[in-house]
């Protein structure tokens, strides 16, 4: 259409959007009727020539053929072929949308219009073919009635038992380890091996459950973890129970129509009403008993997935058939004359003004869904009724909009043949087809604004439930009926001119479905549960607990942060800033124009470098905020780091903390036995204490490995990599029993003294040797300020040992019959026992203090080995194998600890023996002892636990954790029950041990490096630009920061033993494994671009300072191949350059 006057057009098509309201507007207008003028104006099938032509024989036959026919069979065909074009275009337009929600919810749309399609077509089928078989002519309307609700009990029965068989807990024969082992599958659809199984050998970089490895021509493939099985057996359960449930729906809602046709429920609307709560009734009363089912022995995903299923079933079912009686009373209650059996006005009853009032109220009962997704939200914890119940109140109100909008539709084109506006019957295949595009037209279009309503509602109110996805399922449901009409009709066509119409109409609907259902299985739901996992690993963050022992410690932001940090942030709204942390390179971007370089350095020297992730959303304003947090959410996952997960879940150095607080009262149970020894009893009593402490501690595990039951011991004992360990962990495990029998004595030998100060000289000596032990094992490179944190420990050992005093010194009676015969004393002892060190509990210069501090020196030392011993045992574990490595390792550990302990008891002198023993107020500290030695029991387990899930931080930091709060809470223990009075100078002791913990955590050589020296002129460019700052966070996160880092400490490490140690010796390694790093993952990301680089950026070579480890690197080149010496030559000499 053109202006007057004008040759520009009034409005053209420059969108996406505007482009289909153009197409749907060309297709509305080509579908008005013709008047008598354009009928009478068609020309003739015989071809009309002018008198005056004159045209060969040849040239008639010619334009005859190539004559344009305009009968009303090419009308139809021509309206079938522009709709389903079109709505073939415009689908695929839905399904690749920028913008995941469209997709998705695309998806859903067209999985649940093939779904309804398919059901509803095999059920009407199916009901006509019974009902010529088994009604009468004159059947009744309670015959009706039962027929219809036996046939929904039939189906239901059949769906129960297709949903368990095919979730593999009927009559299947699933093995439990091949619902929970996961393989190496390709992951790229696009290729014909997509999900092929491939060996892990090829695996070049992992992480989080994706690699990259290579194929048989060394090209490059990229890998996922997979459950196979598990997603097989999901997929068919998914297809099975989303038919069988639509089929069971209609079904249901065939029965319910049937029984709003008794007498009663036929008077009015609103005791047609009344059948709908009957009908619920029904509904929940068979599902009430489907809930007594259960399903014993069978693995927890396969009953967990059945349970869900059966679920989302019995919401379809009661949601669908409800719905649509709901419409059919509003009918009622719109023309004031019921429905037929099939559910349809008579067209006598029905108007465009009733449609419209039956739309509008279609519309209400969307917007009360609407309202309801905000004002009945879920609830944490809530009860699993109360949210069935929810999620069916709001699917029904959805399905009932999509019901109201269908007859709606329909009410609107018979009214609009009755007054002869359009110039089709209502039955017409041509209306069917034109009214089905133009609702899946408008169904799309619903899609994106849900969308965005979505994204709205998310923002400003958190999670909502499945309220939109049940109105996407509406909108499905409207599409779907729509061209199962369509369908029905064709079929019925066609088989009209068949002789055996009964034979031909059933076969070409099986041959339909037989088309339909695998296609739908394997192109339209796989991509639903493809979304629905993709959705729920990037909310859950599950990948982040995938291979994570090649996320070195350098790279993971401080978990340290205490709680109290993580709760305000949350209540700030930080928690998509948690969950997308980026590098403080970036902040220092956002900042450069606001503050000095140096104090830029001194912040990234003194704070965390999760602190400061947050400068960039604090300085920019918000659009640049919300632009870079969404970027950086969808498009950099490399920079996203789990610091929320390791402050929300029980990371490693959480569990090391929980399990030295629990361990410390061991200390407590240790000095419990040796109160109130004397002289000649000291070293039994020790002995004695010792044994039943360690025998105690023995219980938490044997319980566990009890419960793990014979299976799982089993197969750890059997698994050739942990048995091999097992003289390490027996040996560590006699060493630390050693230990403890050391400190026990020095414990009974200062207990009339100073024990504090011997658990404190202990426990120091504890954490600093375990953890060098470990480093010196494994071979893990302490960092230097690892040293500080053990100075700042020997601080607070030293502080806390000052201010440890008692408030009423008792003296100690050394004969223990003495105190046995004369029960004053002994009331005295009991009274004061628990008082038994000296005034300033110090320890008198004398050979017994030097004996107590030498044991006590020697015991820690000994028991630096029981970190190492629990280490080795869970060192390497899988996911699946952590916990019952964990056990069987501490049992073993646990075991051994006794052995030196029995020894001592055995080897003492019977006569000692039998004199401790039978004192009665020894035996009541044994039971002190046990008690203590229970919890102690359940520390050491979870502490073992934690080295097997060290993955981001180092064996020795997890042990200095451990042994850190191990050892400020047993000296606080022994002060507050033993009645000392506590200081400021403890409390400060306190506060050093947890300054040196976070100081252990602590690495910012490896942000400085890759902020300030590699990016620098970057990172200062891109200031507050959010498009650049993604941009530079990007490259650096493909380039610089993850990809090959591992492979790159490999390949140092292999270098030379010399070498290593070389660099260890010159306190740089750190520096010089960065430098490498940086180098060797430029050069394999992009080789020409490095080699460009190295030209521009790099002097000559001449000009490179001298270096004297040049003899030493040439004989390194001599012994390794050509490729990996010149590597190594270039990237060293690059580096020291550098440096």
């Amino acid at each position: 259409a053109t202006d007057e006057g004008s040759a520009s057009p009034m409005w053209c098509p420059g969108s996406r959007a505007r482009g289909l309201l153009y197409a749907l507007l060309c297709l509305c207008l080509a579908a008005e009727p013709h008047g008598e003028a354009q009928l009478a104006g068609r020309p003739d099938r015989q071809l009309q020539v002018s008198a005056n032509a004159t045209i060969s024989q040849a040239e008639l036959e010619r334009k005859e053929v190539e004559r344009e026919e305009f009968s009303s069979e090419g009308e139809g065909v021509a309206y079938t072929l522009l709709s389903a074009v079109t709505f073939v275009g415009v689908t695929l337009y839905v399904v690749s949308w920028p913008d995941d929600g469209v997709r998705y919810y695309g998806w859903i749309v067209i999985g649940t219009a093939m779904s309804i399609l398919a059901s509803l077509l095999f059920f009407h089928k199916t009901a006509r073919s019974l009902e010529s078989l088994v009604f009468p002519s004159e059947a009744s309307v309670g015959f009706r009635c039962a027929f219809y609700y036996g046939l929904f009990l039939v189906f239901f029965v059949a769906m129960q038992l297709a949903v368990g068989f095919s979730a593999g807990l009927l009559c299947a024969d699933i093995d439990h380890e091949d619902v929970e082992f996961e393989d190496w599958v390709i992951d790229d659809p696009v290729t014909a091996s997509h999900k092929d199984i491939v060996d892990p050998a090829c695996i070049v970089y992992k992480r989080w459950g994706r690699a990259i490895g290579t194929d048989e021509d060394r090209h490059p493939i990229f890998l996922r973890h997979r459950n196979l099985t598990l997603e097989k057996i999901e997929l068919r359960l998914k297809t099975i129970a989303a038919f069988l449930s639509h089929v069971t729906a209609f079904a249901a809602i065939r029965a319910g129509v049937m029984l709003q046709h008794f007498p009663f429920f036929r008077q009015n609307a609103l005791c047609s009403l009344l059948s709908v709560l009957v009908h619920v009734a029904f509904l929940f009363l068979i599902f009430r008993v489907l809930e007594m089912v259960r399903c014993g022995g069978k693995p927890e995903k396969l009953v967990d997935l059945y349970f869900d299923e059966v679920d989302d079933v019995e919401v379809d079912v009661l949601s669908l058939s409800c719905s649509y009686m709901l419409v059919l009373c509003l009918g009622y209650a719109v023309t004031g004359e019921p429905s037929d059996f099939e559910g349809f006005q008579l067209p006598s009853t029905v108007d465009l003004k009733k449609a419209v009032i039956i739309f509008i109220l279609g519309g209400l009962l969307f917007a009360a869904s609407v309202a309801l997704v905000f004002f009945w939200r879920p609830r944490y914890s809530e009860q699993s009724w109360r949210a069935k119940v929810r999620d069916m109140v709001l699917c029904t109100l959805a399905m009932a909009f999509g019901w109201c909008i269908i007859h709606a539709v329909r009410w609107t084109n018979t009214d609009l043949s009755k007054n002869r506006v359009i110039g089709f019957l209502p039955g017409s295949m041509i209306l069917h087809v034109i009214t089905a595009f133009v609702m899946s037209l408008l169904g799309y279009i619903v899609v994106l604004f849900l969308d965005k309503l979505e994204d709205l509602c998310l923002t400003r109110f958190g999670s909502l439930g499945r309220s939109f996805k049940s109105a996407v399922t509406a909108t499905g449901l409207i599409i779907g009926i729509s061209w199962e009409t369509c369908f029905d009709k064709a079929v019925s066509i066609v088989a009209h001119g068949q002789r055996e119409k009964q034979v031909v109409e059933p076969l070409l609907v099986v041959v339909l479905l037989l088309l339909l259902v695998p296609a739908w299985k394997r192109f339209v739901i796989t991509k639903q549960l493809h979304f629905e996992s993709f959705k729920f690993e990037r909310r859950s963050q599950s990948y982040l607990k995938k291979d994570n022992d090649t996320l070195l410690p350098q790279y993971a932001l401080h978990p340290l942060l205490p709680g109290a940090a993580q709760a305000v942030a949350d209540a700030l709204f930080l928690q998509p800033v948690l969950a997308s942390c980026i590098r403080p390179g970036l902040a220092l971007g956002s900042l450069a124009g606001k503050f000095p370089r140096s104090w830029l350095f001194a912040c990234h020297v003194t704070l965390p470098s999760s602190w400061l992730a947050y400068t960039p959303h604090v300085f920019m304003n918000e659009k640049a905020q919300a632009a870079l947090g969404d970027k950086l959410h969808d498009q950099v996952p490399q920079l996203a780091v789990s610091f929320g997960i390791a402050m929300a879940s029980p990371t490693p150095l959480l569990l090391a903390a929980a399990g030295g607080f629990l361990w410390a009262f061991g200390i407590l149970g240790k000095r419990l036995g040796v109160e109130g020894a004397s002289n000649a009893t000291k070293a039994v009593r020790a002995a004695i204490t010792i044994f039943v402490y360690t025998l105690t501690t023995v219980v938490s595990p044997s319980v566990d490995l009890f419960r793990m039951g014979s299976e799982g011991w089993s197969r750890t004992w059997s698994n050739p990599d942990w048995n091999h360990r097992l003289p390490w962990i027996f040996g560590c495990g006699l060493i630390s029993g050693a230990g403890g029998l050391l400190g026990t004595v020095a414990f009974a030998w200062s207990a009339g003294s100073s024990s504090a100060l011997i658990s404190m000289i202990e426990n120091g000596t504890y954490t600093m040797s375990s953890a060098l032990i470990i480093a010196l094992y494994f071979r893990e490179h302490l960092k230097p300020q690892t040293y500080i944190g053990f100075v700042f420990i020997l601080a607070g050992v030293v502080l806390a040992q000052r201010s440890s005093r008692q408030r009423e010194p008792v003296p100690l009676c050394d004969d223990t019959e003495e105190s046995e015969s004369d029960p004053e004393m002994m009331e005295k002892k009991v009274d004061g026992g628990m008082e038994s060190e000296d005034d300033n509990s110090t320890v008198a210069p004398s050979s017994l203090r030097m004996r107590a501090v030498f044991l006590s020196v020697a015991a820690g030392t000994c028991w630096g080995f029981g970190p190492l011993g629990k280490k080795i045992g869970v060192h390497g574990s899988s996911d699946a194998e952590q916990h019952e490595w964990t056990t069987c390792t501490y049992f073993v550990y646990m075991v051994a600890t006794t052995v030196v302990p029995l020894g001592r008891v055995l080897a003492s002198d019977s006569g000692s023996r039998r004199m401790v023993l039978r004192d009665r107020r020894f035996r009541y500290l044994l039971l002190g002892t046990m008690f203590c030695g229970l919890i102690s029991g359940c520390g050491g387990l979870i502490s073992t636990f934690a080295f097997s899930l060290e993955g981001y931080f180092s064996g020795a930091l997890i042990a200095t954790v451990e042994n850190g709060v191990y050892t400020v809470f047993g000296a606080l223990l022994i002060a507050v029950l033993f009645e000392e009075e506590l200081g400021t100078q403890q409390l400060l002791s306190a506060c050093s041990v947890v300054l040196a913990i976070l100081i252990f955590g602590m690495d910012f050589g490896f942000y400085l490096c890759c902020a300030l020296r590699l990016r620098e002129k970057q990172v200062e460019e891109a200031g507050q630009d959010s498009e650049k700052l993604l941009a530079l966070a990007s490259e650096v996160a493909q380039q610089d920061v993850e990809p090959f880092f591992q492979e790159c400490r490999d390949f140092v490490s292999s270098y030379n033993e010399a070498l290593h140690r070389r660099l260890d010796d010159t306190t740089v390694w750190r520096e010089v494994e960065d430098g490498l790093f940086w180098h060797h993952s430029f050069e394999v990301v992009a080789d020409e671009a490095y080699a460009a680089l190295r030209r521009e950026a790099l002097p000559a070579e001449a000009d490179w300072p001298e270096r004297g480890d040049s003899t030493s690197i040439a004989a390194v080149s001599l012994s390794q191949d050509a490729g990996s010496a010149s590597v190594l030559l270039e990237d060293h000499t690059n580096t020291m350059h550098i440096l």
